[in-house]
Parts: C-alpha cells; structure tokens; sequence
C-alpha cells in the first residue's frame, strides 16, 4: 500500500497577527502574515527551553516578510481580501513538486539559476528588530528598487544625483524619499523609494547602504541635489563619499525665502525684496552673480527694516 504523501504548498500563511474593529461601523480588519515572519530560534542559556540542544530547522526570516494576506469582514461576512504574494526572498519558499520539476528541469538546461526574479524589495521592516540596522521596533521602512531602476542608477549615476522627500502620504504620516538621477535628455528618473515614519540622518543612510550593496561603488555623482536641511547630504557622504558641486532645490529654496519675508515689517520692502532675491537667483554667471550678491548683502543691511532678514541671508550663504 502506497503511503499518501501530503502536497506541501507554495506559500504558507501563519494565524491572525493582527485584528483591527472599528468602533462606528463594527467592521473587523484581520491581518495574516507569511509564516517565515519571525525571529529564529536562540541558542544561548536563559534565553528559551531550548538552550544547550541542537536548534531545530527553522524557516524564520529572523524579520518581516513582505507576503500578507489583508482580509475586512462586515457583520461577520468576508467583504474583500488582498493577498500580496510576493515574498521578502523566494529562496527559501517551499515548492510544490511541479515546482521543485520546473526549476530542476530548466537547470538541467543549462538555465543558470542566477537568473532567476529580480526582488525590487531591497529593504523591508515592520514591528521587528534588525540586527544590521540600529532602528527601533516601532520604525517602518520599506526600500524598492526594480532592476531597471538599478541600471539607470548605475549608467547615469555619475552625473547628477537628487534626492527628494514627501510628507503627508497617509493617516500614517510616512515620508516618502526619492533618489533620481538625470538622463541623456535631461530629464529626472526615479531610481529608488523609500517609505518610513523617519526623518533623520540614520535613515537615510540606511537607504544609500542598501543601494550600495546592490550596486557597489559604481555610483560617483558630479553633483548632488536636494533640500536646504542637509539631512540628505550628510547621510549620502557619509556612505558614497564627498560629492564635488552640492546644489539646493529651486522650490525648497523659494518657499525658505518666502517664510523669513515675515522678518521685514513693511509689506513693500519685503515685495521689493523677494523681487530682488529672484533676479538674483536666476543670474547664471558666475562674475555678474557674485557682484548682484554683494550689492544684495549691502541694501539689506542699509535698512533698519531689512536688516534682520540681512543676517539670515547672509547666515545662510556661510
């Protein structure tokens, strides 16, 4: 008698993770996350039952995989369920026997394996702590790249570099980072994204480390562009290197002049003055340029009025 053998599927889901109800509507939100999400078993003693004993095989990723499945009920009746089917690393997902025949097949043929899918998730954190990246717990980040994306990086990644941040996405209040390269007509590509609740240094250097890693050192701009805080600046020198031209953003430089207006008093001085600031921000030689500044610093702190805006131009340009 032949022993029945158990078909093993292809993705497995673990129990609820997660439950969310309304509260107004009673409608109930119940999160299922990939089984492989979860830390690995520890060896070490005090820390769980199975200390000094041969650690069992374990499928955890020891992080989050990025495979849920997203299901809302409505007075006890399933209404819409999202399944996201791709995993964090397919390598380790268990086959079907139709599977593991296709793959083993197409390497008898002399496919190398290689080949096999792009993952455009470079990055993925959620509720978990990363032993390669100090976050908290509670942080998100979230880090796509497709590889396409990648080749566009790394062929006109020696040019110019621009990074730029958006805010107010969602109820989530995630800042959404973009690093884009110019191509040969001179237009902006998007070469990686960024999701995450945080706005400071570290996170933005664990977004170029994991570009990095993926790419190696082919990336080295010309000049690099972005906001006026050099938060983005200090995260990219200090994993891809000093960039030779550092430039500021038309509008975030704009909307900077536009908030310190407010320090001159008299509503016709401050027009006279952003007046004067765009003619000036749009003289494109270098001689002319330096000789409208100086006349520029000089008639601001002529004035008692503009004297104070005066100073924070002039703090700026140090």
């Amino acid at each position: 008698m032949k022993r029945r053998q158990r078909k093993r599927p292809s993705v497995i889901m673990c129990v609820c993770e997660a439950k969310k109800t309304s509260a107004s509507s009673g409608r109930q939100t119940f999160y299922y996350n990939c089984n492989r999400t979860g830390k690995l078993p520890c060896s070490k003693k005090g820390k769980n039952k199975i200390a000094n004993k041969k650690l069992p095989k374990s499928c955890k990723l020891n992080k989050s995989c990025v495979s849920y499945i997203k299901l809302v009920k409505e007075n006890g009746k399933e209404i819409v369920a999202v399944w996201q089917k791709t995993h964090y690393e397919i390598q380790h997902i268990r086959l079907s026997r139709a599977d593991r025949n296709a793959v083993a097949s197409k390497l008898a043929a002399g496919v190398p394996k290689e080949r096999s899918e792009f993952n455009s998730v470079l990055l993925y954190k959620r509720g978990d702590i990363l032993e390669s990246f100090p976050l908290e717990e509670n942080d998100f980040c979230l880090i796509i790249m497709s590889q396409y994306q990648q080749h566009m990086l790394v062929k006109y990644g020696n040019n110019i570099i621009a990074v730029d941040g958006t805010y107010g996405l969602n109820n989530y209040d995630f800042k959404l980072t973009t690093l884009m390269v110019v191509d040969n007509f001179n237009e902006g590509f998007p070469g990686a994204f960024m999701f995450t609740n945080r706005k400071d240094t570290l996170i933005h250097q664990i977004f170029f480390e994991v570009i990095e890693s993926k790419v190696g050192n082919k990336i080295s701009p010309n000049t690099f562009m972005s906001d006026i805080t050099g938060v983005f600046y200090q995260a990219w020198s200090s994993v891809m290197g000093v960039v030779p031209f550092q430039l500021y953003c038309t509008w975030h430089i704009d909307r900077a002049w536009r908030n310190n207006l407010n320090k001159i008093p008299n509503i016709e001085k401050r027009k006279e003055v952003y007046k004067t600031l765009k003619v000036l921000h749009q003289n494109v030689g270098e001689t002319s340029f330096r000789k409208q500044l100086d006349n520029m610093i000089n008639f601001l702190f002529e004035d008692a009025d503009t004297e104070k805006f005066g100073s924070y131009f002039k703090k700026i340009l140090l």
